[in-house]
């Protein structure tokens, strides 16, 4: 179930993705992004024309199964506490992101924004976990605007942030693991930092590709995407 900016969607796919990053001094251990796809519930077309994407999101815990019944309160003072600098040197911190196609034919999208949110896991029923999303975005307008410096002659209406409930289920799609370009098997290397990093164990599929060129990955190195398994 989806309710967002006061109209039920019906929910698509709903996916977890988590990267883990060679070591760096900016760059925590693993992040986390979140992705649901929808379209309107009275719509005759079944194409997911809204976008729902978290990114990048931290989660405290040292192994998948703490999942369980975790909650994220994404406020202000996390947002301090878990700030960081990319790959491209950039600050960077946790943003909730809605794209709305209302017309694919002209390829224009209405963009909602938030850095507020809640995020809950509840239990796992095989390969899924149970997750409730509630947050309140701007527009994209309203999002990044400065507030004016001099109060306007003609005040404008403020427009009221969209809110957002989205409640089902959720599958962990991809983990994807940098290695470094001396490793001789790659995906070994990616399945033990992935079981002691996250304690991943069980895996569905797997796919190794070789890299390099960014200052922070050396030339030569891996990038391997594992599925894991939400599995004893």
């Amino acid at each position: 179930m989806l309710q967002f900016n006061d109209q039920r969607w019906t929910v698509g796919e709903c996916s977890l993705s988590i990267s883990l990053p060679f070591h760096s001094q900016t760059l925590p251990e693993a992040w986390w992004s979140l992705d649901v796809s929808a379209h309107p519930a009275n719509s005759i077309h079944q194409r997911d024309d809204l976008r729902i994407s978290i990114q990048p999101f931290f989660v405290p815990i040292r192994d998948w199964r703490e999942l369980q019944d975790l909650e994220v309160s994404v406020d202000a003072a996390w947002q301090d506490a878990h700030e960081f600098v990319n790959e491209d040197g950039e600050v960077q911190w946790t943003e909730i992101e809605a794209r709305w196609w209302p017309d694919r034919s002209i390829n224009k999208a209405h963009y909602w924004l938030g850095d507020q949110f809640l995020l809950r896991f509840g239990s796992r029923e095989h390969d899924h976990l149970i997750f409730e999303l509630e947050g309140l975005l701007d527009t994209e307008e309203d999002y990044y605007c400065d507030p004016p410096t001099v109060s306007p002659e003609v005040p404008s209406e403020p427009r009221s942030p969209a809110s957002l409930l989205l409640m089902g289920q959720i599958q962990l799609r991809t983990c994807e693991v940098d290695v470094p370009g001396e490793v001789r098997d790659p995906l070994a290397w990616a399945q033990d930092k992935a079981a002691r990093t996250l304690g991943f164990r069980a895996f569905r599929s797997s796919h190794v590709r070789n890299v390099g060129g960014h200052p922070e990955i050396p030339l030569h190195s891996w990038k391997v995407a594992l599925t894991p398994s939400f599995s004893e």
